[in-house]
């Protein structure tokens, strides 16, 4: 990803990371850590995650860069 793409990239994602009450900080910069309590009194939203994730996989693999997509 060239800097034109990533300064295209980056506002519209720390809009995303803002529209759902995530942080971006100094100290540790765009990491994802997700808490998913939902999970505890019903499974079935875990379905519901992996349909969203699957619609979207273009989008967020488009955040990537490209060396760190097959690093498992």
């Amino acid at each position: 990803m060239n800097l034109e793409e990533w300064e295209a990239v980056v506002p519209a994602t720390l809009l995303i990371v803002a529209y759902l009450g995530g942080r971006v900080n100094t100290t540790c910069g765009h990491q994802l850590h997700i808490s998913f309590d939902e999970y505890q009194a019903n499974p079935n939203v875990l379905r519901s995650l992996a349909n969203v994730f699957w619609r979207f996989e273009p989008v967020i693999y488009g955040l990537v860069s490209s060396s760190r997509k097959t690093c498992g």
